[in-house]
C-alpha cells in the first residue's frame, strides 16, 4: 500500500496476482472446501483478514492505511493456477 491522494476518500485500489501449485493450495489458503469450483469469492474485509491470517494494515506519517471497500475480491483461474486479490484501501 503507497500513499496515494486517493487514500484520503477511500478510493485507492490495490491488487495482487500469485501463483499456487495446485488447486488444494488455492483451496487451502482460502479455506474453501474440495467441492468449491467458482471463479470469484468476496469476502468482506473483516473476514478476508480473518481468514488469510493477516494485518492488512500499513503506518504511515499521520495514521494508517487499512482497506476500506465494501468486498476484497478474488479472482481464481484454474486453468493456470493463478488468482488475484483486488480491493480499495486509505485513511
Amino acid at each position: 500500500m503507497n500513499w496515494k491522494p486517493s487514500c484520503k476518500t477511500g478510493g485507492a485500489r490495490f491488487s495482487y496476482s500469485g501463483v499456487v501449485a495446485s488447486t488444494q493450495v488455492f483451496l487451502k489458503m482460502f479455506r474453501l472446501g474440495p467441492d468449491w469450483k467458482k471463479k470469484q469469492l468476496q469476502f468482506d474485509p473483516a473476514d478476508f483478514q480473518h481468514t488469510t491470517s493477516t494485518d492488512m494494515s500499513t503506518n504511515i506519517r499521520y495514521g494508517s492505511l487499512n482497506i476500506t471497500g465494501k468486498n476484497v475480491t478474488v479472482r481464481w483461474d484454474a486453468d493456470d493456477l493463478t488468482f488475484t486479490v483486488t480491493g480499495s484501501y486509505g485513511l
